[in-house]
């Protein structure tokens, strides 16, 4: 699953910018010739492969699990099912990881929504100034929701909050949130960026020991360490 490093916030936010609008139908193509083909080939070759390996009972929960896979919904199926991510001991099913694939396109779902809502009329303006400072104000109050309600379920919930798009929806928020301001960003000093880089290896390289294996988590373990390879 893509993190909060994901280009589509910032493609179609400079899509905004420099066409003064948002093709939707464009955006869903091309994520629908990015993802499914290897998807959907994914799912076929799991299921064949189930049939001839696992037993009967097994093979079911197979298929089962990709329609929920291919619907885009496999993290509300796993959670209602009580799957642990954490617990090694329990049969796990080989479609565990569309979760997060699940998690990503639910958010897709939302986001260039709220971008159209959000730059409504940029088109008829000069500048979008004024548009993207109550996007960015949105995606701050999405962020800051999301992440309140993530350290409370991830402490009273942890295996229901790691697949809940809820929960993880602020991941998605801090990306948007970089996406606007990127022009502020570019003015950051070389030198700056320099040693923000550096603080960010040294960072990925100590996650293991601030982020224990049972921390609750998306909660307080994924803001030890929001950006940096997915999760």
């Amino acid at each position: 699953m893509a993190d909060v490093q994901d280009a589509a916030p910032g493609l179609l936010l400079a899509e905004a910018r420099t066409h003064g609008s948002v093709s939707l139908l464009r955006f869903y193509v091309r994520r629908a010739r990015r993802i499914l083909p290897a998807a959907a080939l994914t799912l076929l070759a799991t299921d064949v492969a189930a049939l001839f390996v696992l037993n009967f009972v097994r093979a079911r929960e197979a298929v089962v699990d990709s329609l929920h896979a291919a619907a885009f919904d496999a993290n509300f199926h796993f959670a209602a099912r009580g799957a642990d991510y954490f617990t090694a001991s329990d049969p796990r099913s080989a479609l565990l990881h569309y979760w997060s694939l699940s998690v990503e396109e639910q958010f897709y779902l939302v986001w260039p929504l709220l971008l159209s809502v959000a730059l409504f009329g940029l088109a008829a303006r000069h500048t979008g100034l004024r548009e993207e400072r109550r996007l960015l104000l949105v995606a701050v109050a999405f962020t800051a929701a999301s992440l309140g309600w993530s350290l409370h379920v991830s402490a009273a919930q942890p295996e229901a909050a790691y697949f809940s798009p809820f929960t993880r929806a602020w991941e998605f928020g801090l990306g948007v949130t970089i996406a606007v301001c990127a022009s502020v960003l570019t003015r950051v000093p070389p030198l700056a960026r320099l040693v923000l880089g550096w603080g960010e290896s040294r960072r990925s390289a100590s996650r293991p020991a601030c982020t224990p294996r049972r921390r609750p988590s998306p909660g307080s373990s994924r803001c030890c360490r929001p950006v940096g390879p997915r999760w």
